[in-house]
């Protein structure tokens, strides 16, 4: 049994309208907005030398904004817009979220095979390390992914998982989604590994695909 868990961070989902791109201009004070016919676009105040330039990612890869700047990305292949800031940015990409991170997914990912290498998302993987008791595999996420928290509510009771900042964390067990109490209510032995994606275009690529 293989378990992924996938959060949905505080996440802007992007359409193809100038309205939804807009909410970048409110989010990221670096990011500047023009639409002059077709193509929207997105420009910095700040220079790549800027110390308040933010960090694009694109379907995984970091791109310059110059790349951004002169319309090289095409805003009906865009799947899906995250911005990210403060601790939230940093605890995923280190220093180079400090000005915040604008996480991009197209379209082109839902032509991608479904494997843990072709996420176009950064993942935790762990392997079941003798677990055996819910409990275990709590301990195990928590002291691997940095944005996870667990909360027990009494002496006694299970505890639950919520990633930092979400309230509905998704849980694929054996290709099936389901809430975060299902692992409540699984054999730790059972499980062979747990792979967390703390992180919102994890969220938006299984709900589009």
């Amino acid at each position: 049994m293989k378990i992924y868990l996938f959060a949905t961070l505080w996440f802007v989902f992007c359409s193809l309208g100038f309205s939804q791109i807009e909410v970048f201009k409110d989010t990221v004070p670096a990011i500047q907005l023009h639409k002059q016919n077709v193509p929207v676009r997105i420009n910095c105040y700040a220079t790549l030398n800027s110390k308040k330039a933010p960090l694009f990612i694109i379907d995984g890869v970091a791109i310059s904004i110059d790349s951004i700047s002169q319309g090289l990305l095409d805003p009906k292949n865009i799947l899906s817009i995250n911005v990210l800031k403060g601790s939230q940015a940093i605890s995923i990409y280190g220093i180079d979220g400090t000005n915040g991170v604008i996480e991009i997914v197209t379209k082109a990912v839902r032509e991608q095979k479904a494997t843990a290498n072709e996420y176009p998302f950064k993942l935790f993987h762990l392997d079941n390390e003798n677990w055996t008791l819910p409990q275990d595999i709590y301990n195990a996420i928590r002291a691997k992914v940095p944005s996870v928290s667990v909360a027990t509510t009494g002496l006694g009771e299970r505890p639950s998982i919520r990633m930092r900042g979400d309230d509905n964390t998704l849980v694929i067990v054996d290709g099936v989604q389901y809430d975060a109490a299902i692992l409540n209510t699984l054999n730790p032995s059972d499980i062979e590994s747990v792979t967390v994606a703390p992180n919102t275009a994890a969220a938006n690529y299984l709900r589009n695909n």
